[in-house]
């Protein structure tokens, strides 16, 4: 158990268990523990039997233990279950913990042979960091009706540019005007026609238009009518099997990066 009096690489690694309760993952839920010597599991602290750990279960028994960060093997044998406490059970509340903790331990068999940690994030009980970071991804990422759609034809800073464009999260004079910004004017500086947004200066705006209607006309495609950049994005993507389909989806990207 990591010391708050002793910062290093070991309690920064502990911290991570409150930043991902601050995202409600219960870091306990990532873990199945099978016990078998009980040498490498936190007898209080650690989620082992039940549905919560014991210290969280049974406060005032945890309260007057005198080895609080204790191991299972050192509380339990395969014969009996040794105490230390610093004093005996006293209230009506410490009596009933006890013989509820008890009967809680009763059914814990220890066998030789050392704990097993077993992460459900894997169907195989392996635990990848890849996984985890999935997880934290599903809590912190703002998802979107649009997925990004990747092309290697593409550098990943013009990927990155577009997925913002879908979200209207680039910094626009209109954009920042919201932000509390104060601006002169958020009138689209090439037309003067409409406003200086993230789907006007790249769709609506008569040079963004007339653009994307040479780049339609050159790829001998029709003209569309685009109001917004994610149905630009999905009208390239969504061409089936035609040949032309990821080249069309780079040229595409790059003229919004170049707009």
């Amino acid at each position: 158990m990591a010391k708050k009096s002793f910062p290093g690489v070991w309690y920064n690694i502990s911290t991570v268990i409150r930043d991902l309760d601050d995202i409600e993952i219960d870091y306990y839920s990532v873990f199945d523990i099978r016990i078998k010597s009980g040498t490498s599991t936190l007898f209080w602290c650690d989620k082992w039997i039940g549905v919560n750990n014991l210290a969280t279960l049974f406060p005032s028994r945890f309260e007057v233990d005198k080895k609080k960060s204790c191991l299972v093997s050192e509380r339990m044998d395969p014969n009996s279950i040794n105490w230390a406490w610093k004093r005996a059970p006293s209230s009506l509340v410490e009596i009933i913990e006890f013989s509820d903790i008890t009967d809680c331990l009763d059914s814990v068999v220890m066998i030789d042979g050392s704990d097993l940690w077993k992460c459900s994030l894997s169907s195989e009980g392996n635990f990848y960091v890849c996984d985890l970071r999935k997880l934290i991804d599903s809590k912190l990422t703002v998802l979107v009706d649009t997925p990004t759609v990747w092309c290697r034809l593409v550098p990943l800073k013009v990927i990155i540019l577009t997925w913002r464009d879908c979200m209207d999260r680039v910094p626009s004079t209109t954009a920042l005007s919201r932000c509390g910004i104060n601006i002169p004017t958020t009138t689209c500086y090439s037309c003067t026609s409409g406003l200086d947004d993230t789907h006007h200066s790249l769709l609506g705006c008569l040079f963004a238009q007339d653009t994307l209607l040479k780049i339609l006309k050159r790829c001998k495609f029709s003209f569309q009518q685009l109001s917004f950049v994610a149905e630009m994005v999905n009208f390239a993507a969504n061409l089936g099997n035609c040949p032309k389909k990821k080249l069309l989806l780079a040229i595409f990207y790059g003229n919004l990066w170049c707009v």
